[in-house]
């Protein structure tokens, strides 16, 4: 009798044992690369940390969708075909390849601005403040309390009214003010609060613009606070929010600025011509400044802009902005969407990972590349940047190159 249930336990066991061993799910075997345009790679400055779009093929014949990392990227220093070995974790298995890409000479720095943009150039641009009556908003475009907000704005060397310049509107980051990016106001010399690392901005913009890297243009730097002007950076009570700031931009900031400037909107600053002109208008910003280009500008006003800048996060609806893009202004395309980050830098995943979620979802937008006559976005991992304005200044640079073309 024992003997009988003992046989009848281990011919159980061995049942469940069988059981299990079929229900296995099927594991990931192998990596291959998707077909070219997604292929294509870029040399400048050894650009570090490159995907490829690739396939994951299962023990069953089944695939998934993954971002394959390019291995031994250094080594991609010359111009033509490359076969590169991708790599990528997936259920928890480390899977390689090798492909064969296109190596493209980039327009873009990866890692510092060239020594030669940060000299000290004759032909120097002047810096404006400005200010306006705004409001703060709710994120459903209703206004509440009225206040006074502030900008600075730099006018290239030689700024002529009877001209006409393209605009950039440069956002500063949490907790900062409008005299971030230019070490005005309270970040001047002897301010309260001096930038973290000496501010070369308007160097820069001098020299791309005395170079001829790029055509003189007009740089706005707002202020997403609105209210006591002199306390904003201690009081953030008046805050317009990274999704109300669309309001205060379209309806106050944007006539204040174009009203008084040398602007392609020639001084009308009704909606009708405002959108009219939107190819000669751009966004950028850093870290809340990047998530107000895509919470604001991208889901709220790109009948307005045609070139956005996000460096260094997103914290965004990212079903809202496909949505914005794909129908609520379909008609309006970006004619150019920078993406900056660092491989250090506290937003790095969730900012990448937004971005090559929305280049997916929106092939008919978007097309990734470095040949402006077709390519319209990108996004530069620079290794070892972090959460700061030297990160942020060389997607400055960057954006310069690829804004206006």
């Amino acid at each position: 009798m024992k003997k009988l249930i003992l046989l009848l336990l281990v011919s159980a066991l061995v049942l469940i044992l069988a059981a299990c061993g079929g229900s296995k799910a099927p594991v990931p075997e192998r990596i291959q690369a998707q077909a070219d345009p997604t292929q294509m790679l870029y040399t400048h400055d050894a650009p570090q940390n490159v995907r490829v779009m690739a396939t994951v093929v299962y023990s069953d014949g089944s695939t998934v969708d993954v971002s394959g990392k390019v291995k031994k990227q250094a080594e991609l220093i010359t111009v033509g075909e490359a076969v590169v070995k991708l790599t990528c974790t997936l259920d928890g298995v480390i899977l390689s390849g090798k492909t064969t890409v296109i190596v493209h000479e980039s327009p873009f720095v990866w890692q510092s601005v060239p020594e030669e943009y940060q000299a000290d150039c004759a032909e120097k641009g002047t810096i404006e403040h400005v200010t306006y009556d705004s409001f703060v908003y709710t994120d459903a475009g209703e206004r509440g309390s009225a206040g006074t907000n502030e900008a600075y704005v730099y006018l290239p060397y030689g700024y002529d009214e009877t001209e006409q310049y393209n605009i950039l509107y440069l956002m500063h980051g949490a907790g900062e003010n409008a005299g971030y990016w230019f070490s005005q106001g309270n970040y001047a010399d002897g301010g309260w609060s001096p930038s973290e690392a000496e501010n070369i901005t308007a160097t820069i913009l001098d020299n791309a613009i005395a170079r001829g890297l790029i055509e003189p243009l007009i740089v706005v730097t707002p202020c997403i606070y609105t209210g006591d002007v002199e306390n904003r950076a201690e009081n953030s009570s008046g805050l317009n929010g990274v999704a109300a700031f669309r309001y205060e931009f379209r309806n106050e900031l944007v006539p204040c600025i174009e009203s008084r400037y040398a602007s392609y909107a020639l001084g009308d600053v009704s909606e009708e011509n405002l959108i009219a002109t939107r190819a000669h208008r751009g966004y950028a910003g850093l870290s809340m400044g990047s998530m107000t280009g895509f919470s604001s500008i991208l889901m709220g006003c790109t009948d307005l802009v045609a070139y956005v800048g996000n460096y260094s996060g997103c914290w965004a609806d990212i079903e809202a902005v496909e949505q914005a893009l794909t129908e609520t202004y379909a008609d309006y395309p970006i004619l150019y969407w920078y993406n900056g980050e660092g491989t250090k830098d506290m937003a790095h995943d969730e900012h990448c990972e937004a971005y090559a979620r929305i280049i997916a979802d929106c092939p008919e937008i978007f097309t990734e590349g470095v040949d402006f006559s077709r390519c319209n976005a990108i996004m530069v991992d620079k290794l070892g940047h972090a959460h700061n304005y030297a990160n942020w200044i060389v997607d400055l640079y960057n954006t310069l190159v690829c804004f206006f073309c």
